[in-house]
């Protein structure tokens, strides 16, 4: 049976929930007639108000669940994915606008929770999974995901134009031959970059060619070595993100091939890593603290306003030129 939840209440009364929170403690400030038009919602919905009215009544802490998935997890747990921990950190640290207790979760453990509202992260669950969170009523926020056909609010990087900007780069020192490794295409942030890369080079008039590859593989020498017998040598490389740029230098330098004397290597995120790897990496860079900050700002937007309707918020991205570009 789906919770009933105080936004709920509140949307069929058509009152704030900071007023169905009023009505339910008694506040004998609120009006009769609205006091009586809220407690016939309560009891037609049959919602229980224990859970959350009275934690925003009595000042304690909201409950807020991170979900993310196994894989993610457990990157995070071991700190080996400088991305999502670096949005994890922004969001405890901008979780002191209201009181809040973050805890992180994975979907399957979200029927033994109560949460007031919900930070997903990334873009592994499927969308049957989604649905589900979705319906359960709670304030939802995806990060780093977009889901079309479903008004959860999502904060993304705008990783279509990103791709632009790393192969317009590209273009402008020469370059005609640009191939693209990418993740898998199911991801969105893969998805929108592959675009991205096909669409700037549709347009200049070149031919695009793109490569996917597993973004843990551990050695990109295979890949590197098949693009070369099947491609021949390509004047640069658009890499989906840092980590696996760096493999595929890695991969050059193990095919003999030098960085960027031979081929230039631009990556996506701007990780900690991509300025002390040799060569310091070009690359594209997302703002992470903004995306853990924006999200917590969305959420609790989401759990306490009248009437908040979906968006998507896009971060712009910003190219950085350093020494693995001729």
């Amino acid at each position: 049976m789906k919770k009933i939840t105080i936004n709920e209440v509140a949307k069929v009364a058509n009152v704030s929930i900071a007023t169905v929170s009023r009505v339910i403690n008694g506040d004998p400030k609120v009006l009769d007639s609205t006091r009586k038009k809220v407690l016939k919602v309560v009891q037609e919905l049959g919602y229980s108000s224990e859970p959350y009215a009275k934690r925003l009544a009595l000042k304690k802490d909201l409950r807020i669940g991170v979900v993310v998935s196994s894989r993610i997890k457990g990157l995070i747990e071991d700190s080996t994915d400088e991305f999502y921990n670096v949005i994890l950190r922004s969001i405890y640290k901008h979780k002191n606008r209201e009181r809040c207790k973050i805890e992180e979760c994975l979907p399957e453990d979200l029927p033994t929770k109560e949460f007031d509202g919900i930070i997903i992260l990334g873009s592994e669950l499927k969308r049957n999974v989604l649905k589900d969170i979705l319906s359960s009523g709670e304030p939802v926020v995806l990060v780093d995901h977009y889901e079309p056909g479903l008004d959860i609010d999502s904060i993304v990087t705008d990783g279509y134009g990103g791709a632009i900007k790393a192969v317009n780069y590209l273009l402008m020192k020469g370059m005609k031959r640009i191939v693209h490794i990418h993740g898998p295409l199911e991801r969105f942030g893969f998805k929108n970059r592959f675009d991205g890369y096909i669409a700037a080079m549709e347009k200049a008039g070149y031919i695009p060619k793109a490569y996917e590859a597993n973004d843990v593989i551990g050695d990109m020498g295979t890949l590197v070595r098949y693009i070369l017998a099947t491609y021949g040598k390509p004047d640069g490389i658009f890499v989906s993100n840092d980590y696996m740029a760096m493999k595929v230098i890695e991969g050059l330098k193990s095919n003999d091939l030098r960085v960027p004397d031979d081929i230039s290597v631009i990556g996506f995120d701007d990780i900690i890593a991509a300025e002390l790897f040799d060569p310091p990496l070009t690359t594209v860079k997302t703002f992470k603290i903004e995306m853990g900050y924006l999200a917590m700002e969305r959420l609790l937007d989401k759990i306490f306003k009248e009437s908040v309707h979906p968006v998507r918020i896009s971060l712009f991205s910003e190219l950085v030129i350093r020494k693995s570009t001729r």
